[in-house]
């Protein structure tokens, strides 16, 4: 409709009667019309899409997720060496089938019989899950249909919240609709015949509904975006223990799963956030977390480990937001530097006592630290050898900053004690995010 709107007003072009009726007809009854656009945009991206995703519904979309998760982890695939792929690319065939099946009991692992065949690949074994779940339940599946009438919330969930994707969305669903407004105002006065009064009312109710469009997936987009703090962070990095095949765990192998995850958490949810990540073995190790939730989220057992992801509000493209926060880190790395001292000392009076005891006595002589202004969450890492002659190991982590500050956001303070007298050996790491 657009290179027909075009030749309609390049002077250069002949404009026979069969051409002006054709275009008439296309600006009033076809289904490129103005009007007729906006009916479809209207119905999938505003009247489908009624609330933004809640945080509540991305929970049980990463529960949906965590089942491919786990689902995969009892193929029996060749090559196990394979790279495992990105499961969104499964998510939206599993949806549908979920919305579909009327006893979700099939879904138990135990009743999955093509788990005990071998295939070649990933992709084969999800081909082979479908169609057992397709037989079995007498549910077709068109790999073309669509699994939610709402648009926006079919471009969050399938790009698992990726701000870069949804931004490109945005900006081509503007230019669509500027050419909408300029093919509604040629029409207009073709439509009309120049009667002014009824080409106002036209175009007036064309730009209405195309403002309702723009703004309403504006709010859609950043609101949906801000709810996938922290949950679907925490699932990426989830995804990234399996697709990486992490058989053991050590400092080397958990600070490769934070650089790829990062590479992920810079492109999703909310605009202008950087973030930092630690992730520390359990088991052995005892660990101790505190935080401020908009800042800061701890999530355990994931596979074996913890994770706290951080993080803070900074502008990278405006130098006086880049500026503002190094002078905030700044000021406290020098406050990080005066706990260090009262920690040490208190350190030594509380030898081997519960981890429980540790923290209230650290907090009785610590000034307030954690605050909107201060620290955002802070977290005690603690190790210990078995016996009193036994040497205590070091500590499996690994930690990864703000990727555009010269200074560190994490100060990690350290205490240990070798043991001995029939004490055991202790070792401490305290990490405060700023």
């Amino acid at each position: 409709m657009k290179m027909h709107t075009n030749n309609f007003v390049d002077p250069t072009r002949l404009k026979t009667p069969t051409f002006i009726n054709s275009f008439k007809s296309g600006c009033e009854f076809g289904r490129n019309a103005p009007k007729e656009l906006l009916r479809y945009l209207s119905l999938r991206i505003v009247k489908f899409c009624t609330n933004s995703i809640t945080q509540d519904e991305i929970i049980l979309l990463n529960y949906k997720r965590s089942y491919l998760l786990k689902l995969s982890d009892r193929f029996n695939v060749y090559e196990r060496g394979v790279e495992f792929p990105d499961i969104g690319k499964y998510l939206k065939k599993f949806l549908n089938f979920f919305e579909k099946l009327g006893d979700k009991s099939v879904l138990d692992f135990n009743e999955i019989e093509m788990i005990n065949t071998y295939f070649p690949d990933f992709d084969s074994a999800f081909d082979a899950f479908f169609t057992e779940l397709s037989l079995k339940n007498s549910i077709n599946i068109d790999d073309d249909e669509p699994n939610d009438l709402c648009l926006l919330h079919e471009l969050l969930v399938h790009t698992h919240f990726n701000r870069v994707n949804a931004e490109a969305y945005a900006l081509s669903l503007r230019d669509q609709l500027i050419d909408i407004g300029y093919i509604a105002a040629i029409c207009s006065n073709l439509t009309f015949h120049g009667n002014e009064k009824q080409m106002t009312k036209y175009i007036t109710q064309i730009a209405d509904e195309l403002n309702l469009i723009a703004i309403h997936t504006f709010n859609y987009i950043c609101n949906s975006l801000a709810n996938a703090w922290p949950d679907v962070y925490h699932q990426i990095i989830k995804e990234k223990f399996k697709s990486l095949e992490i058989t053991s765990s050590s400092a080397r192998v958990l600070a490769m799963i934070i650089d790829s995850a990062l590479k992920i958490i810079g492109e999703t949810g909310e605009k202008n956030f950087q973030y930092q990540i630690l992730i520390a073995k359990m088991g052995v190790q005892e660990q101790y977390y505190v935080g401020l939730p908009n800042y800061c989220s701890h999530k355990t057992g994931v596979y074996g480990h913890n994770v706290i992801i951080n993080r803070i509000n900074v502008n990278l493209s405006d130098f006086a937001s880049i500026e503002l926060q190094d002078g905030k880190m700044l000021k406290l790395r020098n406050f990080a530097l005066k706990l260090n001292s009262t920690l040490k000392t208190e350190m030594d009076e509380i030898y081997n006592k519960e981890t429980s005891y540790i923290v209230k006595q650290v907090k009785k002589k610590l000034p307030i630290f954690i605050s909107d202004r201060l620290f955002k969450c802070w977290t005690m890492l603690r190790l210990y050898g078995d016996h009193w002659w036994s040497s205590c190991g070091n500590l499996t982590y690994a930690k990864r900053s703000y990727g555009y500050a010269e200074l560190s956001g994490i100060a990690s303070l350290r205490y240990e004690t070798k043991g001995g007298a029939f004490g055991l050996c202790e070792k401490f790491l305290f990490n405060f995010f700023m």
